[in-house]
């Protein structure tokens, strides 16, 4: 990813926390997590030049992977969140009755996921991996101005042609 790249999914990921969960309270929550893991890809654990996409990086060379046994220069975004949710508590678990544990995601933990996930995807590189918001969500998100064009070039029909309730996958 670009520092260009970068810069677009910070600012649209941190927009995103506006329309993502309705509570104003639970919206500056979700900035505090949305900004912190943007904090970790500039200069902190993750490293937004490594990231290729929401779950792909750059390839490990065969030095790099005898030391790491990761098959990627760093961990990929999409893990990175997960791990970050189940270490600020808001990814929990529950035994089923057959014995076995599954993860309970909290609706902050959704939504950090959507902010994070639809940011890159729109940013970095397009695959409609986040459903559940519609045109309108993107008109609040930049209210007074237009969408911009790295943003609305992704859809069709075009963003400027569709009503606020027209669903959208970001």
């Amino acid at each position: 990813m670009t520092k260009r790249q970068f810069n677009r999914l910070s600012d649209f990921a941190v927009r995103m926390t506006r329309v993502a969960i309705g509570n104003p309270r639970w919206q500056a929550v979700l900035r505090r997590h949305v900004k912190d893991i943007l904090w970790q890809m500039d200069g902190g654990d993750l490293n937004y030049r490594e990231i290729i996409a929401w779950d792909d990086n750059h390839e490990a060379s065969e030095s790099e992977r005898r030391r790491s046994l990761l098959p990627y220069t760093s961990e990929l975004l999409c893990d990175y969140v997960s791990t970050y949710c189940w270490d600020h508590n808001l990814t929990r678990e529950r035994e089923t009755a057959r014995g076995d544990c599954s993860p309970i995601h909290s609706k902050l933990d959704i939504a950090l996921h959507c902010c994070l996930r639809a940011a890159c995807d729109l940013a970095a590189q397009p695959s409609a991996g986040v459903a559940g918001f519609t045109v309108g969500d993107l008109r609040k998100m930049w209210p007074g101005q237009r969408i911009p064009k790295w943003v609305a070039a992704e859809f069709e029909p075009p963003i400027a042609q569709a009503k606020d309730t027209d669903s959208i996958w970001l």
